[in-house]
């Protein structure tokens, strides 16, 4: 007997015969269906919704299964994608009827087609389409908890003659216009006579306002179900000196005192000040905006006018806003909660996010209804699946949906979604709440009573993280770095909140960004971006810290996407990748001025396989075998060889400790420049050469790699990849540049290849390297330009000079 369709384990529909008829009856395939006076022929199926969801039917079910992504694709992202009966994936795309606008419009009889024709025709004006785009939908899909709930009730709801059905749907297609495929997913309601059969209104789907029911409901399931992420501070913490926060109940900013106050905080981004709409704290009005009904909410943005009354409507009293509660024009107050964003996101409750933008709303919350014209455009681009068998569509991506919002630009938003515990996202059209437990997203409650569901988590690692190095580089440094703002000199302060937490997780002062106990580590960052030195920084962000320059930070061992994707050299950087302590160490002893103190001694640790001076030759060879791997390795077979290699050279972990303290010139110098590094290294002047790309890319690629050569033309080494364009701008390959040496690494022992290609450089001291900063020298100062790797063998046959250097 033929497997039930349901039930089929690997989810595949048996064809639908007249002799084995479905636990769901199909008025169409078994030939009872009575033509649908609403529909034009070709919609006719949609007046059964067992036939276009479970049917194996030709028009409608070609696939198992298929997805209409925007995210993850890089051949054909919008496309219609699943596979065949012999699992031989497949584009759809052109499996579409298309149709012109008209062609639904005249369809007046119809009312699938209607709606649709009007849903296309609104599409079409919003995107100014030409006059005659065509238009190709397949078929609606429940969300994926209907159609399950429609499987399981379906056989014993049919039968009853009373029981209606109403549900959201979503119809997924293409728009062509103008040459171009857009991909375009409406949202409509289908109301049957009965459950499922005869369809009687096709409506579009009106948003209606946020589920405070379900918001409260996983606000309340969080606090009492969910773990220490959620619930607890990362850290102990206290509310700062002089927070404000606005009281929804008596319309007025009121100062804490030092006990703990629950309240809501707000992230947006600001926008053009309206001149009638741009109340602030100031000094001037402080005391009238503290008394009762002293805020005269006419005054203030949208956005800040609807978390008041999202407030309200959720009876939460306190919302913090930075508009209203720090005194914009006191200076020390205002840096000193800025430097309080820590503790002010992270013991909010949760954080209200604006997504909206142009300017920032809130829609959903009761005094600001959701825009129902605009629900047709909702889905243009839908990030998830649509599954035949079960017709169900999972839940649109919240993730994707943030991405895409100016708020997840902004350099100021970054720290705010990291400090927060639990979040509630608002765009024109979607409420979603997230913690570290997941993602749940709003149904309309309308229709399938008040619920969120749960989504596919990939929240952004938040502060409960390893405290290791590379946690900082891929989870704070890079994500940020990638972030704008409007004002570069703001880019310590936006990063400060999350720079405190990070101090205590990691426990280790922050210089400039830069974490003080992993600083060699840290001074490695590079950049492939338009990256150059931002005027308005220079004098007071030292050229050594990411923080000072304008571009997407990266680490070798940490390399972004776009690296990957522009990267056409053989260089060291391919060569150098791994992030293990066991293939890192720091070969200076670095002091800091710091403004406050004056020159003290940087407090590095951990990386320190190079720094074990005290050990002798066997000792060393020992050392590094026992803590690379197996003795017996082939790898770790001349390990006798390589510990006499690092003795060729002239900076090596012996000799280094000589060398730990600095001259008086060079400490009073580096005291004269608060914010320097100083340290003593062996220096060498080298000439910078454009190494050919690997890959004829047809054209110059984006980044370069230079050759470090000495003047008797010997390869010393290679710098990091370099943005072509800053290069072009900044530096003369007619003149010499002054290298420095602060770290040494080895290339990754697991991956054999990585030797010989470093060797394939001409490169006696492999698998070492020196990591050293290429340098612009003005007075007697240091600045740095760029990060290479040189030869341990050819740097020491430059005679290179030890010589105490100031980094400004």
């Amino acid at each position: 007997m033929p497997r039930n369709r349901l039930e089929s384990p690997d989810n595949e529909l048996e064809e639908t015969t007249e002799s084995t008829p479905p636990d769901l009856p199909c008025t169409i395939c078994d030939g009872t269906h009575q033509p649908n006076p609403r529909l034009c022929e070709e919609c006719q199926p949609w007046d059964d919704l067992t036939h276009i969801l479970l049917c194996k039917f030709s028009e409608y079910l070609r696939l198992d299964a298929f997805s209409f992504s925007t995210a993850g694709n890089s051949r054909r992202p919008w496309a219609f994608r699943g596979a065949t009966d012999d699992n031989t994936e497949f584009d759809s795309t052109h499996d579409l009827q298309y149709h012109t606008l008209d062609y639904f419009v005249s369809r007046s009889q119809c009312i699938v087609c209607q709606v649709i024709g009007d849903l296309g025709r609104k599409f079409a004006e919003q995107s100014r389409a030409e006059p005659s785009p065509e238009l190709g939908i397949w078929r609606p899909f429940l969300l994926e908890h209907a159609a399950n709930v429609y499987k399981k009730q379906g056989p014993e709801a049919r039968q009853s003659p009373n029981t209606s059905l109403k549900e959201i749907c979503l119809v997924p297609g293409i728009f062509r216009a103008g040459g171009d495929d857009i991909p375009i997913v409406f949202k409509v309601v289908l109301s049957y006579e009965q459950f499922g059969l005869g369809l009687r209104e096709v409506q579009i789907w009106d948003p209606g306002s946020i589920s405070l029911s379900g918001l409260n409901l996983w606000l309340h399931s969080c606090r009492e179900n969910h773990g220490e992420e959620c619930n607890h501070l990362v850290v102990p913490m206290a509310p700062p000196p002089g927070l404000r926060l606005m009281d929804t109940s008596s319309n007025s900013i009121v100062l804490c005192g030092p006990e703990q106050v629950n309240y809501v905080a707000l992230s947006y981004c600001w926008g053009a000040p309206s001149p009638d709409h741009n109340l602030q704290l100031l000094r001037e009005n402080v005391a009238e905006l503290s008394k009762e009904n002293g805020l005269d909410v006419t005054k203030l943005p949208p956005v800040i006018v609807d978390a008041i009354q999202f407030c309200k409507d959720l009876g939460r009293q306190y919302l913090w806003i930075d508009q209203l509660c720090i005194i914009q024009d006191d200076g020390p107050s205002k840096l000193d909660q800025i430097n309080a964003m820590d503790r002010i996101y992270h013991m909010a409750d949760f954080t209200i996010v604006a997504l909206s933008s142009t300017p920032p709303r809130l829609p959903g919350v009761s005094s600001r209804p959701r825009e129902t014209d605009s629900a047709a455009f909702l889905l243009q681009l839908w990030d998830g699946s649509f599954v035949s068998p079960s017709g169900s569509a999972d839940g649109p991506s919240s993730n994707w949906v943030i991405r895409r919002s100016r708020w997840e630009t902004r350099g100021w938003t970054f720290q705010e979604r990291k400090l927060s515990r639990r979040l509630v996202f608002i765009d024109d059209m979607h409420a979603f709440f997230s913690c570290h437990e997941g993602v749940q997203w709003e149904h309309d409650p309308r229709v399938q009573g008040p619920r969120w569901d749960l989504t596919a988590h990939d929240r952004e690692a938040s502060l409960h993280i390893p405290p290791v190095f590379s946690s900082y580089v891929n989870h704070f440094v890079i994500p940020y770095s990638m972030r704008q703002l409007s004002f570069r000199t703001d880019i310590l302060n936006a990063f400060a909140g999350v720079g405190n937490i990070l101090s205590l997780k990691m426990e280790s002062p922050l210089l400039f960004g830069l974490l003080e106990a992993y600083l060699t580590q840290s001074l490695l960052w590079r950049s492939d971006d338009f990256s150059s030195r931002d005027a308005d920084l220079i004098g007071k962000v030292p050229s050594w810290s990411w923080t000072a320059w304008d571009g997407t930070v990266d680490y070798g061992f940490a390399r972004t996407a776009k690296t990957q994707r522009t990267s056409s050299y053989e260089s060291a950087l391919k060569s150098f990748l791994s992030s293990s302590s066991y293939d890192f160490g720091s070969l200076v002893s670095f002091y800091y001025s710091d403004p406050d103190t004056g020159v003290r001694p940087v407090q590095e640790r951990g990386w320190s396989w190079f720094s074990l001076h005290y050990m002798d030759d066997g000792e060393f060879m020992d050392y590094l075998a026992d803590e690379t791997g197996d003795l017996q390795d082939p790898m770790w077979a001349t390990r006798n060889e390589r510990a006499r290699t690092w003795r060729r050279c002239c900076h090596n972990p012996w000799t280094s400790i000589e060398y730990e303290e600095v001259t008086d010139d060079a400490h009073s110098k580096a005291k004269s420049l608060p914010g320097s590094l100083v340290f003593t290294t062996t220096c060498a002047l080298l000439t910078l050469r454009e190494r050919k790309a690997e890959v004829d890319a047809g054209s110059l690629p984006p980044v370069v790699c230079f050759d470090m050569v000495g003047d008797n033309g010997l390869f010393v080494g290679q710098t990091m990849l370099i943005n072509r364009e800053w290069t072009q701008r900044t530096l003369d390959l007619s003149q010499k540049y002054t290298v420095i040496v602060i770290g040494a690494a080895q290339t990754n022992a697991v991956e054999e290849y990585t030797i010989p290609r470093w060797k394939k450089l001409n490169t006696p001291g492999a698998p070492w390297g020196l990591y050293v900063l290429i340098t612009d020298r003005k007075d007697g100062v240091h600045y740095r330009l760029a990060v290479g790797v040189a030869d341990l063998i050819a740097w020491t046959s430059l005679n290179p000079t030890w010589e105490s250097v100031v980094l400004a």
